[in-house]
């Protein structure tokens, strides 16, 4: 029999992997453009600046967004992606619990400062044609949210206590520093400076994580490398 309809079965499905990855660049290409576009011309940015930043012209846009609300969406999610890409490295649990919170409120805080136009689109629902799409940002923040409960929810457990508290200790944390900093961005500049702001920040989470951490009989120095406390931990359990 024949091999003849297996290899060219085979070769059509190479053929087809080759076409999606060619989609799923020029896909890129335009979110780049688009990304660009936003930052420099600011949310309400039209369609054909972003296919001007793109290469490419409306007509081929809407070949892979079905309308502006989607297209909106897939921006939004691709700088809210970046956005908790940049700010998972800041969780490293060999600095001491201080200096990591710090870290990552310094690094959202200068993010939302160099990217302001990127901050307030993200920010959005709407699209420019009036249309609602989903909350980008909440998403974005429930995946940063759940990343804080899982370290809470680790330490806890070594400590032999209840592990209740992680998810809504996490979730707390995120809001407040969310709801603070973009009420301090729709300030513009007549508010307090970053670095203050960063300060007052970084003091609240602490005292919130520590008071929630005491409340269950543990108790977590500041100064001490966060892989170390958590190890000391376990030897007290």
């Amino acid at each position: 029999m024949s091999q003849k309809p297996a290899k060219d079965s085979a070769s059509e499905d190479r053929r087809a992997v080759r076409w999606e990855a060619h989609k799923e660049r020029r896909r890129l290409r335009i979110l780049e453009g688009a990304v660009a576009a936003v930052e420099e011309l600011g949310p309400d940015v039209g369609v054909g600046e972003i296919a001007k930043r793109s290469g490419v012209t409306r007509a081929v846009i809407y070949r892979f967004f079905r309308d502006r609300a989607d297209l909106d969406f897939q921006i939004r999610t691709h700088i809210a992606d970046e956005v908790v890409a940049g700010l998972m490295p800041t969780f490293t649990l060999d600095d001491t619990a201080e200096l990591l919170i710090q870290r990552a409120i310094h690094t959202y805080i200068e993010w939302t400062k160099r990217h302001p136009n990127l901050h307030q689109f993200v920010g959005r629902r709407s699209s420019r044609d009036g249309s609602r799409g989903p909350d980008v940002a909440t998403g974005a923040k429930t995946a940063m949210a759940l990343q804080v409960s899982q370290m809470f929810t680790m330490a806890l457990a070594i400590a032999d206590r209840e592990t209740d508290v992680a998810e809504p200790l996490a979730f707390a944390l995120v809001g407040l520093v969310d709801s603070t900093v973009n009420r301090w961005r729709r300030q513009k500049g007549k508010g307090m400076t970053a670095e203050r702001l960063e300060t007052l920040l970084a003091q609240w989470i602490w005292q919130l994580i520590a008071i929630n951490m005491e409340g269950v009989g543990v108790t977590i120095a500041p100064d001490v490398p966060v892989a170390e406390a958590i190890s000391q931990l376990s030897e007290s359990a």
